[in-house]
């Protein structure tokens, strides 16, 4: 058996995360888990990282998806979500895991680290989209792919600190679109809707492999 199973047995701060994740740990949804599988392209070996973990359901979901040989990292800004994250790693066996301190500007990977990253609700919370842009370019190997699941509407209250052109808890993907290339990504391909949702959607792109 894999050391990845089993794989379903986390400012940015912990408050302003609340506000779109409830309190409680959940299990990733397994469709959105087997798309986000093939529109990332994980495959055995390959290191991933769940970018704004949450409680690190989804980097556990995924983990199975880059078994065996492959490495999870989830990173996170508060040192509470980091330790759950780590409890969560232990207590299903994954022993190519790792939980990653960052910040409002940086993801805290190390350079060229990842064959593909995930934003599952988190872009919205950038308050320095530019930085953090350029942190997740450089997280990746060349040819690397980034995820970035967000609404396109959301009705919740405003996040303090964030750019003007966010709508409350969203963004909209032209808007990551334009920032992501002023970046030096490259767009792969837009899902809309995401999941069986019409207010969702996933934005892939790619750092350029030259």
């Amino acid at each position: 058996m894999s050391a990845f199973r089993p794989f379903f047995a986390a400012v940015l701060l912990a408050s302003i995360l609340a506000g779109c994740h409830s309190l409680e740990p959940r299990q990733a949804d397994p469709a959105e888990v087997r798309e986000l599988t093939v529109v990332m392209d994980l495959t055995a070996g390959k290191t991933f990282a769940d970018v704004g973990a949450g409680r690190g359901e989804w980097a556990l979901a995924l983990a199975e998806a880059v078994a065996p040989g492959g490495t999870v990292l989830a990173t996170e800004v508060d040192q509470e979500r980091l330790d759950e994250i780590r409890q969560r790693f232990a207590a299903a066996g994954l022993r190519r895991a790792r939980a990653v301190l960052g910040d409002d500007t940086s993801t805290g990977l190390d350079a060229g680290c990842c064959d593909a990253l995930l934003l599952r609700r988190v872009y919205h919370h950038f308050v320095a989209p530019r930085a953090m842009n350029r942190s997740l370019f450089e997280a990746l190997k060349p040819g690397g792919l980034l995820a970035v699941v967000d609404y396109s509407t959301y009705d919740g209250s405003p996040i303090e600190g964030v750019p003007a052109d966010r709508e409350s808890h969203s963004v909209r993907p032209d808007i990551v679109e334009k920032e992501a290339l002023a970046a030096g990504f490259e767009v792969v391909a837009h899902h809309s809707p995401w999941n069986g949702r019409d207010d969702m959607y996933c934005l892939i792109l790619r750092r350029p492999a030259n």
